[in-house]
């Protein structure tokens, strides 16, 4: 899939810029969630390398951002 070659932050900021979320609304939603979730840690790493369930956070925090 194509998220595997993009970073959780990158995920996300795509699924809200197809949304026409505005990028400060973005950018403050997604820090805020990637926070709750404890997805900051990872968040510049590449999604392949994520587990099963934090895949699933970063799925979570794609559709929250929207």
């Amino acid at each position: 899939p194509l998220y595997d070659y993009l970073t959780g932050r990158q995920y996300v900021a795509l699924v809200a810029s197809l949304w026409r979320v505005p990028r400060r609304e973005r950018d403050r939603r997604s820090e805020r969630l990637f926070d709750a979730l404890q997805l900051e840690p990872v968040a510049d790493e590449l999604c392949k390398g994520y587990s099963h369930g934090t895949r699933k956070k970063v799925h979570i925090a794609a559709v929250l951002t929207t």
